[in-house]
C-alpha cells in the first residue's frame, strides 16, 4: 500500500460520511431532499440543478422573482414550510459536524498507532478542520448547503496533499524499523488497531444514523406541505423537492 493510498483511505472515508449526513436523509427514509438550499435571516431558498428558484420569506413565495398570490392557509403553508426546511437544514449541520468528529477521531488513531509521533501534523490539520467547519455554520450570514459540501471536499483534499509530504519520513523509519526489526515488528504495532477503532466508531455511528433517520418525518411534513401549496401554484410551476427513493 502506498503512502498517499493509506493517508487517502481513511481521509475520503471520513469525508464520505460527512456527505451522507449532509444530504440529510437516512437510506431508510422512503423520500430524498437534494436541492441546494440558501438561508439568511430573512429567506429561505431552493434550488435544483438549475431549475425555478424558489423563495420563502415570513409566509409569501417567489419563484424566480415572481411574486405568488397565496390564500391565508397558503401562506400558514409556506411559513411552516420555511421553518421545515430552517429546522432540516439545521440538524443536518450538526448530524455533519458530528460525522466529522467521529472521522477525525477514528484517522487519529489510525495514523498515531502507525506513524506515532508523525501524524501529529495530521492530527493538528484535521481538528483545525472541524473548528473551521464548526465556525463557518455558526457565523455564515448566507448559508449554501452545496458550497457547504464542497468546502468540505476541498478543505479534505487539501489536508490529504500537505499530509503526504509530512509524513514520509515518519513512513520511511516505519519500513527502515520493519527491515530491521522484521515485519512482526510493524505487526505488532497494529495489532487490535481495528477493534480500537470500532470502539470509538461504532455506537457512534449507530447513534449518528439513528439521528438521521428523525429526518424522516420533517420530510414527510415537507412532502405534504408542497402538495398543498402545489394546489395553489401557476401551473407552469410545480413545487417537488422531496422526492420518493
Amino acid at each position: 500500500m502506498t503512502m498517499k493510498r493509506f493517508v487517502v483511505i481513511p481521509l475520503l472515508a471520513g469525508a464520505m460520511l460527512a456527505g451522507v449526513a449532509q444530504a440529510g436523509v437516512s437510506s431508510d427514509c422512503k423520500a430524498s431532499f437534494r436541492p441546494d438550499v440558501r438561508e439568511s435571516p430573512q429567506a429561505v431558498t431552493l434550488q435544483e440543478d438549475g431549475g425555478d428558484i424558489f423563495r420563502f420569506s415570513y409566509g409569501g413565495l417567489e419563484i424566480n422573482g415572481e411574486r405568488m398570490t397565496l390564500s391565508a392557509r397558503g401562506m400558514a403553508d409556506a411559513q411552516a414550510y420555511e421553518d421545515g426546511v430552517r429546522e432540516l437544514m439545521a440538524e443536518v449541520r450538526a448530524i455533519s459536524l458530528e460525522a466529522v468528529d467521529i472521522a477525525v477521531d477514528a484517522v487519529e488513531i489510525a495514523m498515531t498507532t502507525v506513524f506515532g509521533n508523525g501524524a501529529s501534523d495530521l492530527s493538528l490539520d484535521l481538528r483545525a478542520l472541524r473548528a473551521e467547519l464548526e465556525e463557518e455554520i455558526q457565523t455564515t450570514e448566507n448559508f449554501s448547503s452545496a458550497e457547504f459540501g464542497d468546502r468540505i471536499d476541498e478543505r479534505v483534499n487539501r489536508i490529504v496533499d500537505e499530509a503526504v509530504p509530512k509524513m514520509k519520513g515518519a513512513g520511511m523509519r516505519l519500513a527502515l524499523a520493519a527491515v530491521l526489526f522484521g515485519p512482526e515488528y510493524v505487526e505488532k504495532r497494529v495489532e487490535g488497531l481495528d477493534e480500537r477503532i470500532e470502539e470509538v466508531v461504532n455506537q457512534r455511528a449507530s447513534d449518528l444514523e439513528a439521528r438521521a433517520e428523525g429526518l424522516c418525518s420533517v420530510l414527510e411534513q415537507l412532502e405534504a406541505l408542497e402538495s398543498r401549496l402545489d394546489e395553489e401554484l401557476p401551473e407552469r410551476y410545480s413545487l417537488r423537492f422531496v422526492r420518493p427513493n
